[in-house]
């Protein structure tokens, strides 16, 4: 099974991600992000983006990155 292009785009950037953050990544980059799961997913239904295109995750800050 091959992985996101957002997936790889994160592991390849996580250091400059904003922590404590729900973010969307498509292959391309961020394409947005809220510390709110729900705020972050209306966000991008606002902006008609397909969310079947982006990869989704939290990005903590401190031990475990």
């Amino acid at each position: 099974m091959s992985k996101h292009p957002g997936s790889v785009w994160i592991d390849q950037n996580f250091d400059t991600l904003p922590k404590n953050q729900w973010i969307a990544v498509d292959e391309n980059g961020l394409v947005e992000h809220d510390s709110d799961f729900k705020t972050l997913i209306k966000k991008l239904e606002s902006r008609g983006i397909d969310l079947s295109n982006v990869s989704l995750t939290f990005v903590p800050e401190g031990v475990y990155q």
